[in-house]
């Protein structure tokens, strides 16, 4: 049996330092799978900002980045998370 890895979760709002916190995991060497919001929106969602059907689809996106967190932590892999 595989010991699940561990997910960092960074929340804060917009320019509070998230993603730099990342790149300062990242210059140190640390060894993670990186998932956010941005990446999940931008990737997934094919319906333009407050579009009828956005929010939701923004939800999926969301509930879906945490999905696969989950599969990553399954396979005993770090993930850090910038939301």
């Amino acid at each position: 049996m595989t010991t699940k890895g561990t997910i960092i979760y960074l929340n804060g709002v917009t320019s509070s330092g998230k993603t730099s916190i990342v790149e300062a995991l990242r210059a140190a060497g640390a060894d993670f799978y990186y998932l956010s919001d941005d990446i999940f929106e931008d990737n997934i969602i094919d319906i333009e900002y407050g579009a009828p059907g956005y929010w939701e689809s923004l939800a999926e996106a969301v509930f879906l980045m945490h999905k696969t967190a989950c599969l990553f932590s399954d396979a005993g892999k770090t993930v850090v998370i910038d939301s």
